[in-house]
């Protein structure tokens, strides 16, 4: 090979030959045979020889990818999600023996009561989940799995059960659909909305739960002083199906009813009712630009630019503060709370607005029937601002009154209310993990899962 140097064949001694070198640098062997070599100083340079490796054109990834089987669930209360899975992967490829970790929350659980399941995967590269329980409540949430560094969510949505009870703690009816979201009470009618938006009430001739005639995709509903109404499609309809009034303009938002008088508002934020003389749909005077209303016993007030009104669109009562967010009427007094969560009352004797005594910092407040009470650091209060009833647990977070009885509950979601025979409050009776209540003319309902 021309430009490597070969060392010399051994003498018949066993060492090598060193050939001789004359003075134009070229080597002679023994054989006669000339090489040329360069010589550098008294140090012989011998070449190196690189190897070089050709580098692939990607790295392989190592990292692990999880999935759900879906994006998303769907369930409903009290009953199962089966069938759930987890698959693992690493560039595209199932991975087995993956230790992965699934969770739950918000009130979803497994079969057995747990929040979390561990399972390796298997040669497909995935893990099947128990079933997976969803709360009476229903609600939205979402799974989580994890794998070392590895993670993946899917979303949940279940639909909520519920149930309605009368004040004894029994079952209210028969033949409930138990898929009720939310109760309203006359103390004589009861109607309550279930899941699919359908509106249904006690027949009063057997008892039973029956659904309100075209009362389907209902977006609201309002039940007092023994009248009822519901809002559909922008319109509103009497207990017995039927559009109610004349020359609705078809946009309304939200409704109350005391039973005389039925006032809706509509898209614009405008007030409307029905005229007692030919049963058509006007404007309230004044009712325009309004930020809350509220319509009891017969009396009706709205708020405009933080000042309360009277149902003729003056004023009501004299030196507002200019300050309120939100109003409440029985027909005969009327309270509102400023933006210092403080509450207000026209005096009786001069019509002038003052603060209601103790109320500062309320968290809620109900006034109806000709009663009035306020809460604030979870205790109920009575209109002159003394506390209402003996030994509260001091854990209130909302309350409702019908100028009769005083019904709160507590951060349990447990219900109480004032024995009329010491004044002491306790716990109604089987009215635990409540989702809603209502409490109107002497009678009293509560809303409660299925299921825990």
């Amino acid at each position: 090979m021309s430009g490597v140097w070969m060392p010399p064949a051994p003498n018949t001694k066993g060492s090598f030959m060193t050939p001789s070198l004359n003075r134009d640098g070229i080597f002679v062997d023994d054989d006669g045979v000339k090489r040329r070599t360069i010589l550098a100083g008294a140090a012989w340079s011998i070449p190196v020889i690189s190897v070089v490796t050709a580098a692939p054109a990607f790295a392989a990834t190592t990292d692990l990818k999880l999935a759900f089987d879906k994006s998303s669930y769907s369930g409903e209360g009290c009953k199962t999600i089966t069938g759930v899975k987890v698959t693992a992967t690493r560039n595209g490829v199932a991975a087995a023996g993956e230790s992965v970790t699934v969770t739950l929350a918000d009130g979803y659980t497994f079969s057995d009561g747990s929040t979390s399941y561990t399972a390796t995967t298997g040669s497909d590269g995935s893990i099947s989940l128990p079933d997976i329980k969803v709360p009476g409540r229903g609600g939205n949430s979402t799974f989580s799995a994890t794998s070392g560094s590895a993670s993946t969510n899917a979303t949940v949505s279940g639909k909520p059960t519920g149930q309605v009870y009368a004040s004894d703690g029994s079952l209210y009816g028969t033949d409930q659909p138990n898929s009720f979201t939310s109760i309203q009470t006359t103390g004589k009618t009861v109607w309550a909305m279930d899941s699919d938006k359908n509106v249904w009430y006690v027949n009063s001739y057997d008892g039973k739960w029956t659904k309100v005639t075209n009362a389907t995709d209902v977006t609201q509903y309002s039940v007092n002083g023994g009248g009822a109404t519901y809002l559909k499609g922008g319109k509103v309809y009497n207990s017995e199906g039927s559009l109610y009034g004349t020359d609705q303009p078809g946009t309304f938002s939200k409704i109350q009813t005391d039973g005389k008088t039925v006032w809706a508002i509509d898209s614009d934020s405008t007030l409307w009712s029905v005229d007692s003389y030919d049963g058509k749909w006007s404007k309230v005077t004044g009712g325009t630009n309004i930020s809350a209303y509220s319509l009891n016993g017969g009396g009706g007030n709205y708020l405009k630019d933080k000042k309360v009104y009277s149902s003729d669109g003056q004023l009501y009562g004299k030196t507002q503060p200019g300050t309120f967010t939100s109003i409440q009427t029985d027909g005969a007094t009327v309270w509102a709370v400023d933006s210092d969560n403080t509450v207000w009352s026209v005096g009786s004797y001069d019509g002038t607005w003052a603060k209601v005594k103790n109320a500062t910092s309320v968290s809620g407040y109900s006034v109806n029937g000709g009663g009035a009470n306020f809460l604030t650091a979870n205790k109920v209060y009575s209109g002159d601002g003394e506390l209402y009833g003996k030994s509260q647990p001091g854990t209130f977070t909302s309350i409702q009154t019908d100028g009769k009885t005083v019904w709160a509950i507590d951060s349990d979601k447990t219900i109480w209310t004032v024995n009329s025979y010491d004044g002491t409050w306790a716990k109604v009776k089987n009215a635990t993990n409540v989702s809603g209540f209502s409490l109107d003319g002497g009678g009293a309902a509560f809303l409660k899962p299925a299921c825990s």
